[in-house]
């Protein structure tokens, strides 16, 4: 990680900060941390290594969650 990418990151979280409203705070932390994931993959000599690997990264994530979520919290239930 370079110190651009360190000035990017805090100016992009003073501007999330400032700019998010609470409606789409989630959402906007969602895609800001998909889109972090993939510029801070380091280049790789492997072909499409560098574009696979996050995306494995995320799938196994989404995955995982699926699979351990309880089926009531992911749509707003409550469980007894």
């Amino acid at each position: 990680m370079t110190l651009g990418s360190i000035l990017a990151f805090a100016a992009l979280a003073l501007l999330f900060r400032l700019v998010a409203r609470e409606r789409y705070r989630g959402e906007l932390l969602l895609i800001s941390s998909v889109l972090a994931i993939y510029w801070l993959q380091p280049l790789s000599p492997v072909r499409n290594l560098d574009f696979w690997l996050p995306t494995c990264t995320l799938a196994l994530a989404v995955l995982s969650w699926w699979i351990s979520a309880d089926p009531l919290s992911a749509v707003g239930g409550r469980t007894p």
